[in-house]
């Protein structure tokens, strides 16, 4: 099982070289978690790249689509939140990165992020995380 953040669903959905070495890891008909906000905050991401020049509306579109519909199911999050809090205090990381380090923890799966920050604390939580690899 994988909990994807946005920023690995963002990339993988660019087609770049990140986000191409994240979809070789993914399993044939592996489950693929996120939590429901995952939809606003994939789409803040892209409107970034709007806002920037960097991409035209119909594109942005196209691939928001594409990077949702990697994720076989969204979960609701309510259970999380008291843990989500304690860890976000404890690691002095913003609350919805934390989100993603939980769910990945209770399910036992990998945290597919690009976020270095989030890579560093799931080391330090023992929790499983994608790491970057220079070639």
């Amino acid at each position: 099982m994988v909990v994807m953040d946005c920023s690995a669903a963002v990339n993988i959905a660019l087609d770049n070289e990140k986000g191409n070495g994240l979809l070789m890891l993914l399993q044939p008909n592996e489950e693929i978690i996120a939590p429901t906000f995952f939809r606003i905050e994939l789409r803040n991401s892209f409107w970034k790249y709007i806002v920037h020049g960097e991409m035209d509306e119909l594109t942005a579109q196209e691939r928001m689509t594409y990077a949702e519909s990697l994720i076989t199911k969204f979960v609701h999050t309510e259970d999380y939140m008291t843990e989500v809090f304690s860890q976000a205090v404890k690691f002095q990381h913003p609350v919805y990165d934390m989100l993603y380090l939980c769910m990945t923890r209770r399910n036992g799966a990998t945290l597919f992020t690009l976020d270095q920050k989030l890579m560093q604390i799931c080391r330090e939580a023992k929790v499983n995380c994608t790491e970057l690899v220079d070639f």
